[in-house]
């Protein structure tokens, strides 16, 4: 299954923050089969971008402004919006990539920039702990409603 990524080129600005998001972003494409990336650019080249083609130099990547059809892949991409055919228009924000299914024709925003304090491994603890008090607390709530009705 092929995806396509849409981005900005914020993540390629100076800055902690910006190399978590890039080094995420990275790490999410080498755990699929991307053949083509879209970038929303308000600003120049930077030595931080050009290392990004040098990351992904088997990947096409297409810099707005654009009109492009690669491998059927068609639309418009401008500084702050990508229009695609066959799927809604997407915006650029920063923290964020929009991935494109294309046996799907589904497109969903993946927020990069959540728990950017804490390691991978904090971050699924968190996520448990979270997750288990929230239906420990429905649960007692619905004991609760339970025993009223009773």
């Amino acid at each position: 299954m092929m995806k396509f990524y849409y981005i900005d080129d914020a993540m390629f600005e100076a800055g902690a923050f910006q190399e978590e998001i890039r080094h995420r972003f990275l790490c999410h494409l080498r755990k699929n089969q991307v053949k083509l990336i879209l970038v929303s650019a308000a600003h120049k080249e930077n030595g931080r971008y050009r290392k990004f083609l040098e990351e992904c130099k088997n990947i096409s990547i297409v810099r707005s402004p654009a009109i492009f059809d690669v491998d059927g892949i068609c639309g418009t991409l401008h500084t702050g919006y990508a229009a695609i055919e066959g799927y809604p228009i997407q915006h650029a924000y920063s923290g964020t990539c929009v991935e494109f299914d294309e046996k799907e024709k589904k497109a969903k925003r993946i927020y990069l920039d959540m728990f950017v304090d804490h390691h991978e491994e904090e971050n699924f603890d968190f996520l448990v702990e979270e997750l288990e008090k929230a239906i420990q607390d429905k649960i007692f709530d619905m004991k609760k409603k339970k025993d009223e009705i009773n």
